[in-house]
């Protein structure tokens, strides 16, 4: 509980320090095996950081921990009682590597993103879960990651709203995303409500994207970077709900292009143009 660390939650005190040090003893809190049970390691991150009902202003570096192995679970007390306002410029937690790890009932604000891992190979452990949370006026991308294989992805009933000035992406999967689901979630105002690079193996399902404003850029719901290769099949997007509301001629519903890693940007309009009947 990030109150015993000296967290308030007020909206008014900058709440960092306690909830760093709340972090630091979860993830290095050791669970010990069960009875019966062997492991080669202990393993390292077992405890839940827990915040209340609250308002929580973190200013702080990023949220982190050395080496792999590790996993982490936060918990707030659903998306309308629990909010961190992330005013440090980058991101709240921001990873080299991780195990698994469980996000569930928290509202973030602001800030490059709730959640960042920055390793670019491959992490292929456990199921990164991510349900029940809100995510606002974050501007790069509420929850990333750079691996080139990071499968088993559970992002369901979430909230994504993104910056006002439409650069933002609500989730950005860089890498297979084999078992990956998505869905049950509302777009709001991304950019790209969904960007997987290298994906065509996951599921999209029962989603809402919505544009409550005109966008200043060209925008897509879904946009998938297309790899060749027999780890790329799979892709199912279904049922999912495609809002008209500001939608214009230049947005994409679902685009298929490649990408330009120097600008961010994708490469060709063939594929939804030809949707359009240009």
């Amino acid at each position: 509980n990030v109150r015993w660390f000296g967290a308030k939650g007020d909206g008014k005190s900058d709440d960092t320090r306690a909830i760093t040090a709340a972090w630091k003893y979860c993830v290095t809190f050791t669970q010990y095996p069960r009875p019966g049970r062997e492991f080669n390691a202990p393993d390292v991150g077992g405890a839940t950081l827990l915040f209340p009902a609250g308002d929580y202003i973190f200013s702080g570096p990023s949220l982190s921990f050395q080496g792999a192995g590790k996993t982490f679970r936060i918990c707030g007390n659903g998306s309308s009682g629990s909010r961190i306002r992330i005013q440090n410029g980058d991101y709240f937690i921001k990873l080299r590597d991780v195990s698994a790890l469980s996000m569930i009932g928290i509202q973030f604000f602001g800030g490059k993103g709730a959640l960042k891992i920055t390793n670019p190979g491959t992490n292929v452990r456990g199921i990164y879960a991510v349900r029940d949370c809100a995510f606002f006026d974050y501007s790069e991308s509420a929850i990333g990651h750079l691996a080139s294989d990071m499968p088993a992805w559970r992002i369901e009933n979430n909230v994504f709203f993104g910056s006002s000035n439409w650069t933002s992406i609500g989730v950005a999967l860089s890498g297979l995303t084999d078992n990956s689901v998505i869905r049950e979630n509302q777009f709001q105002r991304n950019r790209y409500g969904i960007k997987i690079n290298g994906g065509y193996n996951a599921y999209i399902r029962n989603n809402d994207f919505i544009r409550f404003t005109p966008p200043n850029k060209d925008v897509a719901d879904i946009w998938i970077v297309p790899i060749t290769g027999s780890a790329s099949q799979g892709l199912v997007i279904t049922e999912n709900k495609f809002g008209n509301e500001n939608l214009r001629k230049t947005d994409f519903r679902i685009l298929v292009a490649a990408e330009d890693y120097a600008s961010g940007d994708f490469t060709s309009r063939s594929h939804s143009s030809q949707d359009l009947g240009d």
